[in-house]
């Protein structure tokens, strides 16, 4: 036998070793083929029952994808798009979180989410989802809608993990714009002087006890009549955290008779805004009443949410302890309560009674 030789010279046995042949899938198992069009930066194919499972840079990518799904049946789930994977996952999760955050993924998923509709969910990677997120970043949305459009993204990711559609939560390295951190507005002191020179108008005072408590607007709006003790200069209440659910909340000097307003208009077994003539809900009053009022005064349209950041200035400009201060707002960390501060405060100590 020649070593060179292809042949060998006296059998014409092929002296070349031929490649093994890749050992064939068992049935059932899905198989993995190479596309034979030129430059594909993905040509593997994975494939199970009909379905294409992905495109993969290498065999050994497409074969760990078909082990990764060799125990599962595969049906036209398989290929859901964002869609109904969407419409699927909110019939469950919706059950288990409020009316506010059902609005909010709502609208992430209808006004935010529209690109990715007919996309298979489980093609969907990470440069999919974060192409979204920049596209409202560049149309200048707040950083809340932003945020909920990732969290809709996370929640159905990891929904398809569970739901063995996908392999990966793609979702997880997507990440939120940079952006640089716009100082919270307060009222100032002659804004509130403004205020109180105008407090015939019952919009004004309320207005003004949102300052004075430092209550979301959403939690002045839900307090029960039977939970406000005028004689004691307090009420019950609070919301959206557990810190901030069923705290004291005071009333000072300054604002109780309009709280005492309310109270003595309000009928028993009812609301405490029940007492307020305007309107009750708190998106229709910012609306009809609260932007209005500022505009008819002259004042800067500040949002009502800067009541609450007016509150908790002039607490630590006039000493109250952060600990108390934590416990008055109903923040769960003291990080919280740094993002409303305007000015910095030496050592603070007791707590705010009333100030004009």
């Amino acid at each position: 036998m020649q070593e060179r030789s292809t042949f060998c010279p006296w059998c014409g046995k092929k002296q070349a070793r031929e490649p093994r042949k890749a050992l064939k899938r068992a049935n059932g198992m899905g198989s993995a083929y190479k596309l034979t069009a030129p430059r594909l930066r993905r040509p593997w194919v994975a494939s199970k029952n009909k379905v294409v499972l992905g495109y993969y840079a290498t065999k050994t990518d497409a074969l760990t994808t078909l082990e990764a799904v060799s125990k599962r049946d595969l049906t036209e789930r398989h290929n859901m798009t964002f869609e109904d994977a969407y419409k699927s996952w909110s019939g469950k999760h919706f059950r288990a979180i409020g009316e506010k955050g059902e609005e909010a993924y709502k609208n992430a998923f209808k006004n935010h989410a529209t690109m990715l509709y007919s996309r298979k969910l489980r093609d969907l990677r990470t440069a999919d989802y974060q192409e979204a997120i920049d596209a409202l970043d560049k149309a200048g949305k707040s950083r809340s809608t932003i945020e909920k459009l990732k969290q809709l993204f996370g929640q159905l990711s990891r929904w398809a993990v569970r739901e063995e559609i996908s392999t990966t939560d793609f979702a997880q390295f997507v990440k939120l714009p940079q952006r640089e951190k716009v100082e919270k507005q307060t009222f100032s002191d002659e804004e509130i002087r403004t205020l109180f020179n105008n407090n015939i108008d019952s919009t004004v005072r309320i207005i003004l006890i949102l300052i004075y408590t430092g209550v979301r607007i959403e939690e002045l709006f839900s307090v029960p009549k039977s939970d406000v003790d005028i004689q004691g200069s307090y009420m019950i209440g609070g919301e959206k955290t557990k810190a901030g659910r069923n705290r004291i909340i005071a009333f000072p000097d300054c604002i109780l008779d309009y709280v005492k307003a309310l109270y003595d208009a309000a009928p028993d077994g009812g609301l405490l805004i029940d007492g307020f003539e305007g309107d009750k809900k708190p998106d229709n009053f910012r609306k009809r009443q609260y932007y209005p009022t500022l505009e008819r005064l002259g004042m800067r349209k500040l949002n009502p949410h800067c009541t609450r950041h007016t509150f908790i200035t002039r607490a630590v400009k006039q000493g109250v302890d952060m600990d108390e201060l934590l416990r008055l707002v109903g923040h769960v960390d003291k990080e919280t309560t740094q993002l409303y501060l305007h000015d910095n405060a030496g050592t603070i100590r007791n707590i705010v009674k009333s100030t004009r």
